[in-house]
């Protein structure tokens, strides 16, 4: 069960403010310290990175959900349950109805407290290619919003799907990172505007809906 290319892509969009907090500030901070001509490699570059632990990522995951459903187990139930929960948190919290998402942030903060010190040691940047390994390594910090779409990434049926879709995600946050280290101020509106981030969660809270539905028609017995 593949979340498919452009609700991932929306995913990603949605969570555009939040990615701003977590990582906007650096983009913004490093493209300062390489030349303008470079700017944009850079960001590119760390971008890239990003997207590339995000795919990786979902590939293990997915392979993960793939081998759960291949021996028949029950837990393939609870990772369709898990993914529909995630999704309805994500949408209340762009509706900032509630705010639980982000306490899941905690889960990954043992590996994270490995991984920044690495990033650490390749700051500042001397040229736009160090921004490759430094988005390889920010990829994997704590986030509720990457932990909700790596729940798809779960149930999505293989590792190439939840690859694909973490790679989607990514997607969709690329505009407002690429946004943010060039000051590109009226996408960032338009993302973080309270009309887009609404549509936003009711899609997300139909795919959840509909994710239940076909889930309980698989398990319950007819």
């Amino acid at each position: 069960m593949t979340l498919g290319f452009w609700p991932a892509v929306l995913m990603g969009l949605a969570g555009a403010g939040h990615c701003l907090g977590m990582c906007g500030s650096l983009a913004g901070a490093f493209s300062l310290t390489v030349a303008p001509n470079r700017r944009l490699v850079t960001l590119l570059m760390y971008n890239l990175g990003r997207l590339a632990s995000y795919g990786l990522a979902g590939a293990l995951v997915g392979g993960l959900g793939a081998y759960v459903s291949a021996i028949g187990t029950p837990l393939l139930l609870a990772f369709r349950l898990l993914a529909a929960l995630l999704l309805v948190l994500m949408a209340l919290y762009l509706l900032r109805w509630h705010l639980g998402l982000m306490r899941l942030e905690a889960l990954g903060q043992h590996l994270w407290r490995r991984l920044k010190p690495l990033a650490g040691d390749l700051l500042p940047l001397k040229n736009p290619w160090q921004a490759l390994p430094l988005g390889l390594l920010w990829g994997w910090l704590p986030c509720g919003l990457v932990y909700s779409a790596l729940s798809w990434a779960l149930v999505s049926g293989s590792a190439l799907d939840g690859g694909l879709s973490m790679l989607a995600f990514g997607l969709g946050t690329l505009p407002v990172m690429l946004a943010t280290g060039l000051a590109a101020t009226k996408l960032k509106q338009l993302l973080q505007h309270p009309g887009f981030k609404g549509l936003a969660a009711f899609i997300l809270l139909a795919m959840a809906v509909n994710l239940l539905f076909v889930t309980w028609r698989q398990w319950m017995p007819a």
